[in-house]
């Protein structure tokens, strides 16, 4: 319970940070780590009741778009780099994205002309020796197929095969939640390298608050006053942002940093009380 105490005094506490600046940089350190571990654990709690179920629909339904678009009479072989189909080419395998008609031509009895592939209207075209597609930066991209192993595609291959890979996926989630838990709480803790900057500020409002304090004491500080920009940052993006309140404010953070240190840096409180919370626990 203290340390969800710690966390409300960080918000606003102009005494309560008069102990910090009492006790040694460990404490805060400490305070810090596991306030971004408690909010990471949290994110990511959040994201598995509402990321991951959209995850998963995704990737079902791409499985199901894959077998509805693959032709059912289809069969595609490669054999020592070189592509043979058992239907009559040019083959077209259509797509519903828009501004393309085909998501594959397959003519392996013509070599690549740029302007057939252009006259396609495809993503990408398969010839005899090479499969060539947009990349990225819509540039046409030839790959040679002489290093693919030997292989043969069609609609029942490609059907056992998602049959198959569904099992895998009941591991792929869990995996993927400790994945968004990592990444969360390493970005939060990339906010220490930010407080490099963070500090000058807080050293500049102590300075007119005339709060006699150095660079590294408004460091150690700025680990308790970043718990609201924090907080808000979470409030705007996992509650008011779900619920259709966006709010893009430009150095959001910075601005609830500067406005939180102004709230709890007093210079009454620093001279009147310097050893009230000498000995608390921060």
């Amino acid at each position: 319970m203290k340390f969800f105490k710690n966390i409300k005094n960080s918000i606003y506490s102009p005494s309560y940070y008069n102990s910090v600046i009492a006790n040694p940089f460990s404490s805060s350190l400490k305070y810090f780590l596991l306030f971004i571990l408690l909010l990471s654990l949290l994110t990511t709690i959040i994201l598995s009741f509402t990321t991951i179920p959209k995850i998963k629909s995704s990737i079902d339904t791409i499985g199901k778009e894959i077998l509805r678009y693959y032709p059912d009479e289809l069969e595609i072989i490669i054999k020592k780099g070189k592509v043979s189909t058992n239907v009559q080419e040019p083959y077209f395998i259509k797509t519903p994205i828009s501004g393309l008609e085909n998501i594959l031509v397959i003519n392996t009895k013509a070599p690549f002309s740029l302007e057939n592939f252009k006259d396609y209207k495809t993503a990408c075209l398969l010839t005899e020796e090479n499969l060539v597609c947009y990349d990225e930066n819509q540039t046409i991209k030839i790959s040679p197929l002489t290093n693919v192993p030997d292989f043969k595609l069609n609609k029942s291959i490609v059907s056992s095969f998602l049959t198959k890979i569904q099992p895998f996926f009941k591991l792929f989630y869990p995996f993927l939640i400790l994945v968004f838990f990592m990444v969360i709480f390493i970005a939060s803790l990339w906010r220490m390298i930010y407080l490099f900057f963070g500090a000058l500020l807080i050293w500049l409002v102590a300075k007119v608050r005339k709060v006699d304090i150095g660079y590294k004491k408004s460091y150690q500080l700025g680990l308790y006053l970043m718990t609201a920009p924090f907080l808000i940052n979470f409030l705007i993006k996992y509650v008011l942002e779900p619920f259709g309140v966006p709010l893009n404010i430009p150095y959001l953070f910075t601005i609830v940093l500067v406005i939180t240190t102004v709230l709890n840096l007093k210079t009454k409180t620093i001279v009147e009380n310097p050893q009230i919370f000498a000995n608390s626990s921060s």
